[in-house]
């Protein structure tokens, strides 16, 4: 998607927009007919602040005179590799393409972390190359004619209270919207069921909206040894229940 910003240069973005999250609190949901909201959104509100309150999964490039501005959504769900060296500045989403013109070299610091840290994880902006680092969460990085520059959008962190019954419907009213901005509105939703709490309320959601017609259900079998056989005879009834309920 492309976006023309008056006086402001040209957005473009790659990848998935659910929706945004307006001052009050609502939300808007994107779709390939949001083109003149997100001018909007951008043209009247700091980067910061729309990274903040646009939902996806994404990286955006924000090209304006002389500079060009490189972010991702605020999870920096999409991955974002960048490496920088005599040749320039490569930019991608796949190591593979990195690579093609890059010899990778290997951090033995980072392949330590990565096998003695549980998730099996590189600290984050780093990967397993020396030469190659990968975009933060509420990072922007920006590029000029003189100097590749970087800054991160302050965390503030939630305030922990304590919620009450009434409380649910607020948090019920954010869980659906956020479901249904991400399923299929036209074909067919497919839920991968554990058989616990979180699938079902999604899967829940979904027959509620589209109908039971429209979702399915998928999980595996987990098969231990010869002798055990399958050890999660019990979640896949429990999945055939719920999907008969």
């Amino acid at each position: 998607m492309s976006l023309n910003i008056p006086n402001r240069g040209t957005i473009y973005l790659f990848g998935d927009i659910f929706y945004h999250i307006k001052i009050d609190g609502d939300i808007a949901f994107i779709d390939n007919k949001s083109h003149q909201y997100l001018k909007q959104v951008f043209a009247t509100n700091e980067l910061s602040t729309v990274i903040s309150n646009l939902e996806g999964q994404y990286i955006g490039v924000w090209i304006e005179n002389d500079s060009v501005k490189i972010f991702s959504d605020r999870y920096a769900r999409e991955d974002c590799f960048y490496i920088n060296n005599d040749q320039g500045l490569t930019l991608a989403n796949d190591l593979d393409f990195i690579f093609k013109d890059n010899k990778p070299t290997y951090s033995q610091k980072m392949l330590v972390h990565l096998f003695s840290t549980y998730g099996w994880y590189t600290p984050k902006g780093l990967t397993i190359y020396d030469n190659v680092k990968q975009l933060k969460v509420g990072e922007i990085i920006t590029i000029s004619a003189t100097k590749i520059s970087s800054e991160l959008i302050k965390f503030n962190p939630i305030k922990i209270k304590n919620y009450g019954d009434k409380d649910l419907e607020t948090y019920y009213k954010f869980l659906k919207e956020s479901v249904i901005a991400r399923a299929n509105q036209n074909g067919t939703n497919w839920v991968s069921s554990s058989s616990g709490w979180d699938s079902s309320i999604i899967l829940g959601i979904l027959v509620n909206e589209f109908g039971p017609d429209k979702v399915k259900m998928l999980t595996g079998s987990m098969k231990y040894s010869d002798k055990s056989d399958t050890i999660n005879e019990f979640e896949i009834n429990k999945t055939k229940k719920i999907g008969k309920f």
